[in-house]
């Protein structure tokens, strides 16, 4: 099996609202309730991309990696 490289799940803070990625998402739960937490720092474009970062680590870990599922 070849080694997959992970795609980013969230758009940037501008855009984040519209995002329409969801029917290509097997772990809708984890994203929906990463997407809600992400959403509530739209005050601070430094905030939100920083924690983004670390919750598409966290999720790309926890799905691909941990194999976690909700």
């Amino acid at each position: 099996m070849a080694n997959r490289l992970p795609t980013p799940l969230f758009n940037t803070l501008e855009h984040l609202p519209e995002q329409s990625a969801l029917g290509d998402i097997a772990f809708t739960k984890d994203f929906i309730q990463a997407n809600a937490f992400l959403l509530s720092y739209h005050g601070s474009e430094a905030t939100f991309n920083a924690y983004r970062r670390e919750v598409e680590r966290l999720l790309q870990w926890a799905w691909l990696i941990a194999k976690k599922i909700d």
